[in-house]
């Protein structure tokens, strides 16, 4: 099963999973979205760990936003 991140302007802003069919085989992300939407996404299945919502993206890594520390 594949798992996307959706980018925008080189940050995580969702995460796609899977969806299946009754017998349990997965959707095609080809099949569920259109290609324009399709092109923003990264298939991150295999990345570790797995990147989360609002994570950065430079095209090939992704790593955790940087916190300010609070004063």
């Amino acid at each position: 099963m594949h798992v996307y991140a959706r980018i925008d302007n080189g940050v995580v802003v969702e995460i796609i999973q899977p969806m299946t069919y009754d017998d349990g085989s997965e959707i095609p992300i080809t099949e569920r979205f259109p290609a324009d939407f399709i092109a923003t996404l990264v298939d991150i299945t295999d990345v570790d760990p797995q990147p989360q919502d609002w994570w950065l993206y430079d095209g090939a890594n992704f790593r955790p936003p940087a916190y300010e520390a609070e004063v």
